[in-house]
Formats: structure tokens, C-alpha cells, sequence
């Protein structure tokens, strides 16, 4: 809650603009925002001009107070009880207003969730450095529709910055500063008006007090702006934006087509026998056992294409088309394949920058699931096809260039057609999935499988023709034939090969 001391100055409270509320025959306040649904009461009926004014556009709590009738139903109490609990669930805006125009308005996500103790503390006209403050290394403005909006990952609260004298303010706070020793007239607003948007900056978290609070532990240290930003608009908790499959995308644009179309040049692949693969493997156990990383190869006897084929069929070959759910409901058409997905999406695509591999010429290709075939982007290696191989050596320490660089690319659309909030975890999610099997059928098969913690989209994009906001890569996967050593020995000539021990 702000002080108010200046002339003109006030905070006016209002339902949230995305709710709506109905006062029933029994007194009861019934509220609804999306699927979220509130009730309170029974309400005495000299409360319902002060309700029809909080959600016609709102007043402050003075004037709310005032449209209500004294008497010994004790109405006021029940006013003040009933904001008290509507702002602690989220369901009321406040705004601060000087001389009648709106400077902020905090607008909840969710119900409060409360900043780091330090953070909660108002920042004082007077005394030493009681006033400094500073804005938050997590603090992000940016425009929502035609709004201004500050928010950070810290708060449940995003604040909307209505007058540019205010946007001013909060750019001069990127160090820290007492408010009290500003030139109130650079900002064209009183101080003691500076004072209370600093009090609402600070309670919703887009302010601290000293430069220090957000690395002086852990917790937060730990955390970027945009790994924490992520981590809790993916999540639920601090934010109201939609969740879920909420098919955010239809009506304005078509579905993607269910399979990527294929290249018009193709190599096809041999398939595997899956039934004489299933005789030869080894046991579940064991082959989740003897997983590990690999990151040496042996160049010598590469790869071949028909290994390559059995590792591609085995991990993300589309076995047959799905039309209803594991109950028989019936549901759009999707695909069977190895491994899980979030909504049977299959958002994933492979591609595979073949260095190496016995019976296949060198250059990009492109994974085509159905037909079980590799499309040919591009013939040989090209400076910019080296220099991604180049860049996984550098990962991964090794001298030498893998023999088959597979890149995993997303078709964001496919998720984020149906998904809101979550699409992008959901597409790491699902990469980690396709890793790990991966990883079983490579260990399996008894080749070098090795994933790496990171690439370049942008170049991946360029190199294959890709559309970067459409499609590009989000994971890499080395693959390649495997020395005929001991697993411990491959172990001790990795960590020698880190450690600088080995000139390859």
C-alpha cells in the first residue's frame, strides 16, 4: 500500500480488467477470470454501490468507503475485509494517479507472491541511504499490445508504466540512486510523487534495495534473466498467461502438415529386421548399464550406411499411423514412433552432416521418418558444413571431426500451434527423450554415441535452408563406429585426451 502525502496524488483500486463478477439473490459475490471461479459472501446489500464501482472502473479505497451506507451492519469492516482478501488473491488492480492522470498500474498474474524480505521494504524519504534503491537485474520492459510493461520472473505482479515521466525515472534507476537526491523537475513530477512509484516499484519486485541483494546468495545468483524468465512463465505459479493446450494459433494461420515434405533427392535406407535385431540385442539392463558418452571414433572402419539406417529406423522411424488414443477415443491422426513426445506432435526433425560413413558420399541430409530415407540437401562438404563439424571438436575436445553430426531441428510451429506458455520446454523435453534413445540403440548397436550441450542455430539455419524463427536446430548427437578397446580403456583415452595427454 503507498503513503500518499503529495496533493493530487492517489491509488485507485479496481477488479482485474480480464474478470467479471455477479452478485447473486444470496448476497454472494461470485467472480471468473478464464477458468478460474471465486466466491464470497453473503455480502450486506450497502455494500453493492462500492462493488458496482470497483468493477464498473474502480476508486480509491477512501471513495469506495464513502459509497457505503453507515450503520450497525458493519458494512465498512466487511468492505475492508473483502479488498484485503481480493487483493491477496489477485483479483484487484491498483493504480496511482497524479492530478488525474495514471503514472502505474500493478496488475496481479497470480495471487501475491512475496519478494525476498529486503525487497518488501519501502524506500524512505529520509535518513541515510534509507532511500537508495535500484532497478532489479531481473526487472523487463517491454510492450504488451499497447502497453508499457515492467515485469520480472520475481514477482506475480507485472506493473504497467502509463507516462513516459515515469518510463524516465525507471531508466535513471539502472544504477542505484536515493530517491530523495534526484532532481525531481528532470522527471517533471514531485518528489515525494517519485517516493510512492518507487514504494510500488519495490513492493512488486521490479526495484531492490541495494545493488547487491540479488547476488548476494545463491538462490538467486545462480539465476540469468533469461533462464529464470523461462523457468516461470513455463511453469505455473506466477503468471496468468494461458497453460496448456490452448491452441493459441488456430483460426489465424493452417496446422502444419503432420511430416516434414520429403527432399526431391533421396538415398533410401536399408531397414532393419527388427525381429532379428530383437534375438541379437542385449538385455534392457545391460544396455542401460553400459551407456555412456563416446566421443572418439574410429576413422579407420567408419560407420556404415547400413548402420546408420538401423540407428535412424530404430530411433525415430515412423511405424504406423495412430487415429485413436490407448482407450479407443478417437483422436487426430498422428504417428507411432520409438520414442515419446509431448501430444504426439513429433515436432522433431534429423539431419545429418555425414563426414564419414562407408557407402554414403559426403555433404547434408535431411531424415525422412516415413520413407525411411535420407533427402540430399547438400552434395560434399562445404566450408560452412566443416565448420560445423569443426565446432564439435571443440566441444567435445577432440582433434578429429565425428563422422556423422545428427542435428535435431524443431518445427516450433507443430507445438506452439496447440501449446501455450509450455512449447518451448516441451521441445527440450522432447530432445532429452530423443537423446536418451539414442544413446540405448547407439550402445546397443555398439557405436560411439555422443550429445553435445549446445550448437549454432543460426548457422545450422543458413546452412540448411531454414526459416530461423520457423525451424532450426535445437540439440546435436555425434555418431560414429567405436574402437574395438574395452569400454575402460575408451574411458581412460578420453580422459586422456582432456587432460592433454594424447596428440591425435
Amino acid at each position: 500500500m503507498v503513503t500518499l502525502g503529495s496533493a493530487g496524488l492517489e491509488e485507485c483500486v479496481r477488479l482485474r480488467d480480464d474478470a467479471s463478477a455477479e452478485l447473486n439473490d444470496g448476497g454472494r459475490l461470485l467472480l471468473s477470470r478464464g477458468s478460474k471461479r471465486f466466491a464470497v459472501g453473503p455480502l450486506v446489500s450497502e455494500l453493492t454501490p462500492a462493488l458496482d464501482t470497483l468493477v464498473a472502473g474502480g476508486a480509491s479505497t477512501h471513495a469506495l468507503r464513502a459509497l457505503v451506507t453507515p450503520g450497525p451492519s458493519g458494512a465498512a469492516d466487511q468492505l475492508d475485509s473483502l479488498l484485503e482478501r481480493l487483493d491477496a488473491r489477485g483479483w484487484l488492480e491498483r493504480a496511482l494517479h497524479h492530478d488525474g492522470v495514471p503514472l502505474v498500474t500493478v496488475k496481479p498474474m497470480v495471487a501475491k507472491v512475496a519478494p525476498a524480505p529486503a525487497a518488501a521494504s519501502p524506500p524512505e524519504a529520509d535518513g541515510d541511504d534509507d532511500g537508495t534503491v535500484v532497478l532489479s537485474r531481473f526487472a523487463l520492459l517491454h510492450r504488451a499490445g499497447s502497453e508499457l510493461v515492467l515485469e520480472s520472473p520475481r514477482s506475480s505482479a507485472v506493473v504497467v508504466v502509463h507516462d513516459p515521466r515515469v518510463a524516465a525515472f525507471v531508466a535513471s534507476l539502472a544504477t542505484p540512486h536515493d530517491v530523495g537526491d534526484l532532481d525531481p523537475v528532470a522527471f517533471g513530477l514531485p518528489l515525494d510523487v517519485l517516493h510512492a512509484v518507487a514504494t510500488v516499484l519495490v513492493d512488486a519486485a521490479m526495484l531492490v534495495r541495494h545493488d547487491d541483494e540479488e547476488q548476494a546468495t545463491m538462490g538467486l545468483a545462480q539465476w540469468s534473466l533469461p533462464d529464470l524468465l523461462f523457468h516461470t512463465r513455463s511453469r505455473q505459479g506466477r503468471h496468468a498467461n494461458g497453460y496448456g493446450a490452448t491452441w493459441p494459433l488456430k483460426g489465424r494461420f493452417p496446422p502444419l502438415p503432420m511430416v516434414k515434405p520429403p527432399a526431391e533427392d533421396g538415398v533410401a535406407l536399408p531397414r532393419p529386421d527388427l525381429a532379428a535385431v530383437v534375438a541379437g540385442d542385449s538385455s534392457f539392463t545391460e544396455v542401460l548399464e553400459r551407456r555412456q558418452s563416446v566421443r572418439m571414433h574410429d576413422d579407420a572402419s567408419p560407420v556404415t550406411v547400413e548402420q546408420l539406417g538401423e540407428f535412424l529406423y530404430r530411433c525415430a522411424a515412423v511405424r504406423h499411423d495412430v487415429t485413436a488414443f490407448s482407450d479407443g477415443t478417437p483422436r487426430p491422426v498422428g504417428m507411432a514412433r520409438p520414442y515419446p513426445t509431448g501430444g504426439a506432435l513429433y515436432e522433431l526433425e534429423l539431419y545429418a552432416v555425414v563426414n564419414r560413413c562407408a557407402g554414403l558420399s559426403q555433404g547434408l541430409y535431411h531424415y525422412d521418418p516415413m520413407e525411411h530415407a535420407l533427402g540430399v540437401l547438400t552434395a560434399g562438404l562445404t566450408p560452412a558444413l566443416e565448420s560445423l563439424l569443426q565446432q564439435t571438436c571443440a566441444k567435445t575436445g577432440n582433434w578429429d571431426r565425428p563422422q556423422v553430426l545428427l542435428t535435431l531441428t524443431a518445427r516450433f510451429g507443430k507445438v506452439m500451434y496447440k501449446y501455450e506458455a509450455i512449447p518451448y520446454a516441451t521441445i527440450l523435453k522432447n530432445v532429452g527423450v530423443l537423446y536418451q534413445t539414442m544413446y540405448l540403440v547407439a550402445t546397443s548397436m555398439g557405436l560411439a554415441p555422443c550429445a553435445l550441450g549446445g550448437g549454432d542455430s543460426d548457422a545450422f539455419a543458413t546452412v540448411a535452408g531454414l526459416d530461423y524463427y520457423e525451424e532450426t536446430s535445437v540439440g546435436e548427437f555425434l555418431l560414429g563406429s567405436r574402437h574395438d578397446v574395452p569400454a575402460a580403456r575408451v574411458d581412460d583415452a578420453q580422459r586422456d585426451l582432456h587432460a592433454g595427454k594424447v596428440d591425435t
